[in-house]
């Protein structure tokens, strides 16, 4: 069973056999995911009112011929080209139309379907269901994580302001006081606190910003 540490997965299912369709979906579900099911799918057919899919799984077959309309629409849908997608066929992944292949979107890159070949073990399509959604979940906690670094250093750079001034000002008086009541000692300590906090008010204030990778 598909394992996920925050909401569960969803994976939008095209496939026009309805025999095969419910096995599919009954089978991802199983597994503790939500399967929302579609018999084909165009720009003038609504999406299911549900959330964005974490993954769609397509057939292109279409009786004796294969529909590779249906891979062209998902790649070119702007709420799912950037979707990953598992593709059913009888054929190879060799027989992709070389057009689908490129990105739908000028400088835009479009994830390679994965393709799994008919007649397939079940347990073949949960496993790359499974592996596509753990490597969602992954990215996902990265992205969270870098967001959570961005805030953080935000946040730093805009607390409320330190102290060190203040301790350096009173450090410098205690000098000053010091020179002018011939009190080494005082002066000296004076001395001491104007280091320290000048050397903790420079290295803290010169931390640097984390450095985000782009997904």
């Amino acid at each position: 069973m598909y394992a996920s540490s925050g909401e569960q997965p969803h994976v939008l299912l095209i496939e026009s056999d309805l025999c095969l369709r419910r096995l599919i979906a009954i089978g991802l579900q199983s597994q503790g995911i939500q399967v929302s099911e579609m018999t084909q799918i165009s720009r003038a057919l609504p999406l299911p009112e549900k959330r964005q899919p974490d993954l769609i799984v397509v057939d292109v077959d279409g009786g004796v011929h294969r529909n590779w309309n249906l891979l062209r629409t998902v790649q070119e849908l702007p709420d799912l080209w950037q979707t990953p997608t598992i593709v059913l066929s009888w054929e190879q992944a060799e027989s992709t139309p070389s057009a689908l292949l490129a990105a739908p979107l000028a400088g835009q890159e479009t994830p390679q379907p994965i393709y799994v070949t008919k007649p397939f073990d079940a347990r073949v399509l949960h496993q790359a269901v499974g592996r596509i959604l753990h490597e969602q979940e992954a990215r996902k906690a990265v992205e969270e994580a870098q967001a959570e670094e961005i805030l953080l250093a935000a946040y730093t750079r805009h607390s409320a302001p330190s102290l060190m001034p203040m301790l350096t000002a009173a450090g410098l008086l205690l000098v000053v006081i010091g020179l002018l009541l011939l009190q080494v000692a005082l002066s000296a300590a004076g001395f001491l606190i104007v280091i320290v906090a000048l050397l903790y008010w420079t290295l803290g204030g010169q931390k640097a910003s984390p450095q985000i990778a782009s997904a």
